[in-house]
């Protein structure tokens, strides 16, 4: 097994760290600047982050949200307080359904004062779906642009959430916005106009098998060639028969025993709820 080609990588292994700079197995040092993913923006083996995990990691790595866990306690009481949210709760879950917030900030500036243009909106990692977006325009004040949008924002927050929780709870109960893309790989001796099995052509099984699982058949074709495929918004339910949470990866792993039991060979990647699959 190899690693999915995602995208071109530089030629360089990092293999250590410390502070702001990173080292690669040649001994190179580099001054860090990447800010990707905003989970180390503390700095490398930072001595306090080191010695917690450690003292951590030593006792427990990981278990279940079923048994009291008094570190979340402990997490969600700091939060409160340094966030201004003390009434609130919250839940700790690693879901896929990751949110980016963006702010766009516009002033208009003149003697008689500054006035803000406000807009939050929040974009669905995983589809790319806009979960909530909210605009205010303030009136002309004799102060600066950050204090009218601290305020704005404060005034602005409550209906934002608002909507992301009533969008994410209207996503659980009605399920999960999954995308599919079908390649036919360039070697290949079959592509989608191919009949499999004496049954059907390739795409119209692919269809077929894709309308029969998408919750009360919610799916949407996106495009079609000789050598592709590509649906979305495909609603999968979030539970299975059995009661057991089902997610992307459960629908994924249900398509590609279909296709392997089509004598199919295959191969499936999933980013977010995209799903990727080539045939051979």
């Amino acid at each position: 097994m190899k690693l999915y080609d995602v995208y071109p990588l530089f030629d360089i292994n990092i293999v250590k760290g410390q502070g702001c700079k990173v080292w690669d197995d040649k001994g190179q040092e580099y001054l860090d600047l990447y800010g990707g993913h905003a989970v180390i923006s503390i700095g490398h083996c930072h001595p306090h982050y080191v010695e917690m995990l450690t003292n951590q990691l030593n006792n427990l790595g990981f278990y279940s949200n079923s048994v009291i866990n008094k570190l979340q306690v402990k997490l969600a009481e700091r939060l409160g307080k340094a966030s201004g949210y003390e009434d609130y709760q919250f839940f700790l879950i690693n879901s896929g359904a990751d949110v980016s917030v963006s702010v766009d900030i516009n002033q208009d500036v003149n003697d008689g004062g500054v006035r803000v243009s406000l807009t939050l909106q929040a974009i669905e990692i995983a589809t790319g779906n806009t979960l909530a977006t909210k605009s205010e325009i303030s009136g002309r004040k004799r102060t600066t642009a950050d204090v009218l949008c601290g305020v704005m924002a404060q005034a602005m927050v409550g209906d934002f959430m608002k909507q992301i929780s009533t969008r994410m709870a209207t996503k659980i109960s009605t399920g999960q916005s999954v995308a599919v893309r079908f390649t036919i790989d360039p070697g290949s001796a079959i592509n989608m106009d191919t009949e499999i099995n004496n049954i059907m052509p390739l795409s119209d099984i692919l269809v077929s098998w894709v309308k029969r699982h998408a919750k009360n058949g919610k799916y949407h074709t996106q495009g079609r060639t000789s050598t592709l495929l590509a649906f979305s918004d495909i609603f999968v339910d979030n539970s299975m028969e059995d009661g057991m949470q089902s997610d992307v990866n459960d629908f994924a792993l249900a398509l590609y025993q279909y296709l392997k039991g089509l004598n199919l060979s295959v191969s499936r990647t999933i980013t977010g709820n995209s799903i990727d699959v080539i045939i051979y």
